[in-house]
This record gives C-alpha cells, structure tokens and sequence, in this order.
C-alpha cells in the first residue's frame, strides 16, 4: 500500500505537467466550489425538512428542477456555442450556484426552495459548457488524467463535510438551520468570486470560436430542428447509447441517494444527524484510497472489466442499504463504502470514455441531446 500510495504521488506531480489550458485553470479552481457543496450538500435534504417541508413537498421540489432543467437541455447546446464556453459557464454558474445557495440560505418555506430549485436547474446548461471547456483543447489521452485530478479534488473535499457537524447540535433543528444558512450565504459568496476569478484566466477554445460564428447565423428554434438528427446518431452509436445508458442509471441512484439517504439514515435507521458528516466523511476517505490503489492501474489496461465491476459495487451497495436492519452500523458503513468505490471507478471512467467518443465539431450540440435524454430517462425516478 505504501509503495502504491508513493508511486501514485510521484505519478500525480508527473501528470498535472499534461494538464495544460483551460483544463488546468479548471483542475485549479475546482476547491472552491467543491468544499462549499461538500459541507452543506449532505445536510440539505434534512435543512428543508426542520423548516417544515415534508418527504413529498423534497420530491416535488427535485421534480421541478428535473422539469426546468429539461426545457433547458433543450437550448443548453445552442446557448454554449452562442455565448461561447467562457461565458455561458459563467452566467449559467453564477444563476446555478451563486443564486441557488444564496436562495437556499435565506429560504422561509417551499416556495423559496422551489425558486431555488428553478435556478439550480441551471446545472444542464453548466454539463455542456463545462464539459467542453474541460475536453476541448486537451489530447485525448490526456483526458482521463484530468479527470482523475478533478476526481481527487472532490475526494479531498468530502472530507471536510465533518467540520459541518461541529456547528450542529445533536437534536438540534434550530442549530441546523443556523449553520446551514451561514454555510450557505458564505458559499454564495465563494462561489460569485470563484467564478469571476475563473472567468478571467479561461479563454475560449479554438473550437469554441468557431462554433460561435456557426450559431451567429442560427436561432435557438431552429437549433431544436437539429436535435432530431442527433437523437438517431445517439441511437444508432452503440458506444453512445451504452454510455448514456449507463449515465442515466448512474445519476438515477446518485440522485436518490442525494436527497433521501439523509432521510432514511436519521428518520428510518434511526441514526442521529451526526451520522450524515461521517457517511460523507467515510466516502471521501475510501475515494482517497481508491485514489491510490486502483485509479493509476486503469490507465493502461481496458476499461470495459473495471466499468462492469464498478456499475456491480454501485447495485451491490444499494441493495445492502435497502435491506440495511435498523441503526445497523456494519450495514450502513459497509454499503456506504462498497457505494464509494464504485461511485468513484464508474463517474471517472464513463466521464473520460464519452468524451472521447464525441466528435470534437459536434461536442456541444451532441453533450445537449444526450443531457435531455439522460434528464428524461431519470426524472420520473425523482
């Protein structure tokens, strides 16, 4: 394990030399986003609950974000390459994060958190213009060193979720609203000058600036023509359809496990809110050592065995915490860590493998349709 753990830091300090341009400004920056939602993410299902939304009103708030989003999926494309990479991130990051976490900290009841929801759903537009702005000018096979850099940016930051707990009272509603509304209004304001600072050393790739003056000529309506086309050439791409299948279940059980494993960890296992910082903190920890023992190996051998493993770990996991018994703690840690080995392996390495099978000319438009159809597929799962 050592030796791993000191082959794969020499390995880490020898791949960021590949992480050039706008993928490194993005590897860089990617703290300031991560710790923020690392600390109050965990807790926010059960902070809309102490101010007095139910289970059902959580779900019809998730279910209006799934709406909003898929009426943005639709223009997500058309508005990456009209405004360019650079500032569609910035606007829709702005709007999705900033917006949403300030909406969130000064929330009163649902129709706040709605609002917020509307907003955050801006996330679709984000999934293309950061997506490109992460691949392109990048080699391909450089691609996957990004993302592992990305990967253990997010591990590291899952660590941090316990500091959340020591401004929570066991028990406490009040102590939670308290802290999180702090939390959250400091997010926003990390998040605003985050953003800004980006904004400021990314530049627009070289196929961006083309795809700007192809959409100077098109209007949004008639981009939604072009979605026809590229729903048949995802169908009748078996890497792409594979890979949105695979996507669409993966973010499926990432989202349910989002919103309600909170709910079912204090209100049906019986555990007390502290229990929410640990599982997160358990998960970044296991991240960090599949960081190290798996992560270097998969760049040199094929990814279809490690994928299959993963997608088992990540089915095994939630049965185990479907038929967890109560305030059962071997359970619960058990599949919580089975979960974060598979969540790891399967998010880096679907991530990486879509987007080298997406032509370079036609990344933006062809991000759009699959994000439309992933939004479909999941939202009735929501």
């Amino acid at each position: 394990m050592f030796k791993a753990i000191r082959n794969t830091y020499y390995d880490l300090g020898n791949s960021f030399s590949r992480v050039q341009g706008n993928a490194r400004i993005i590897v860089l920056s990617q703290p300031f986003w991560f710790i923020p939602y690392s600390m109050y993410f965990p807790y926010l299902t059960q902070y809309m609950m102490a101010l007095g939304l139910t289970p059902g009103q959580v779900g019809i708030v998730n279910a209006i974000s799934m709406a909003v989003g898929v009426v943005l999926s639709l223009f997500a494309g058309w508005i990456t390459d009209r405004l360019g990479r650079r500032y569609t991130s910035l606007i829709a990051d702005m709007i999705c994060w900033a917006t949403a976490t300030l909406l969130w900290g000064l929330a009163q009841n649902f129709a706040w958190f709605v609002a917020a929801a509307a907003a955050n759903s801006f996330v679709r537009i984000i999934s293309v213009s950061w997506s490109c702005t992460v691949v392109e000018d990048t080699a391909p096979q450089n691609r996957l060193t990004v993302f592992w850099w990305l990967n253990i940016i997010g591990t590291v930051a899952a660590l941090f979720t316990p500091l959340m707990g020591l401004l929570i009272k066991p028990n406490d509603t009040s102590s939670l609203i308290s802290a999180m509304r702090i939390v959250l209004i400091a997010s926003s304001v990390i998040y605003a000058a985050s953003f800004i600072v980006r904004h400021h050393f990314l530049y627009e790739s070289v196929i961006g600036k083309a795809r700007m003056e192809v959409a100077k000529h098109t209007s949004p309506f008639t981009a939604l023509a072009d979605y026809l086309p590229l729903f048949r050439r995802v169908f009748h791409s078996p890497v792409l359809l594979v890979f949105l299948l695979i996507r669409s279940l993966y973010f499926v059980q990432m989202g349910l496990k989002g919103t309600y494993l909170s709910i079912a960890v204090v209100q049906g296992m019986g555990f007390n809110e502290d229990m929410i910082g640990i599982i997160s903190f358990v998960t970044g920890a296991v991240m960090l050592v599949c960081q190290f023992a798996l992560l270097p190996k998969l760049q040199s051998i094929s990814p279809k065995k490690p994928l299959i493993i993963s997608l088992s770990l990540l089915l095994a996991s939630n049965l185990l915490l479907v038929f967890a018994p109560n305030q059962s703690l071997f359970a619960l840690m058990t599949g919580i860590v089975v979960s974060a080995a598979g969540a790891l392996v399967t998010g880096m390495l679907v991530d990486a493998m879509t987007a080298n099978a997406m032509p370079d000319d036609d990344r933006s438009a062809l991000l759009g349709s699959m994000s439309i159809l992933i939004v479909a597929i999941s939202a009735p799962f929501q």
